[in-house]
């Protein structure tokens, strides 16, 4: 079960979305469960970020800003920008696994461009990512909505969900929501994307 149907996917998925609301964590749905490859799962989430004039540090995506970050004393000349952050699980036709379709806006609204992103993501990534930038990290038209979208490109997901399957005793476990829940707390992170770890703990 690397891989999934269409029908596998939305039904996953609308499991998930249940749990999602439960939690409080926030996921829609959209799209037609009946049109292959037209139904998807989105969030937004904001973020703090912030940079002094002397330094082009920013924390990264996903990091949250600290009481020590908005003190005067240290805030000197630092602005406080807002990173909103949208992200769509999208199913691949072509691959028949889950994509994370995403995008990154500043204050004003303008999109943030692939080199922006790549220096907000966390170091425990970035060398990865880096290393096979335009491989790992594209920008591709949404299969749905027809817009620019960054994404996690698909090509390694079956691989990875495969090596997942070999160290699960019962199959169970990696069935319906617990896929796409296993999928995201594996990619998701890249991209700043946090998943409370009640979806493991508390359902």
């Amino acid at each position: 079960m690397a891989t999934l149907t269409y029908q596998e996917f939305t039904e996953a998925c609308l499991e998930f979305l249940s749990i999602s609301q439960k939690i409080g964590d926030c996921w829609k749905a959209s799209g037609d469960t009946y049109i292959d490859g037209n139904f998807f799962l989105s969030k937004k989430a904001c973020v703090s970020t912030v940079q002094t004039k002397a330094s082009a540090d920013v924390l990264m995506l996903g990091e949250e800003i600290t009481d020590e970050h908005l003190d005067p004393s240290s805030l000197g000349s630092n602005c406080v920008n807002i990173i909103v952050s949208e992200y769509h699980i999208v199913f691949s036709l072509s691959h028949s696994v889950p994509v994370l379709y995403f995008n990154v806006f500043d204050a004003s609204g303008n999109l943030l461009t692939l080199e922006e992103i790549m220096d907000r993501v966390p170091a425990l990534y970035s060398e990865q990512i880096i290393f096979n930038k335009w491989q790992s990290l594209t920008q591709q038209e949404h299969p749905v909505l027809g817009r620019p979208f960054f994404q996690l490109h698909p090509c390694k997901t079956s691989s990875v969900m495969s090596h997942l399957l070999s160290g699960i005793n019962d199959l169970t476990n990696l069935k319906g929501w617990r896929y796409i829940a296993s999928w995201l707390s594996m990619f998701a992170p890249v991209v700043g994307l946090h998943i409370p770890l009640s979806y493991f703990s508390d359902v």
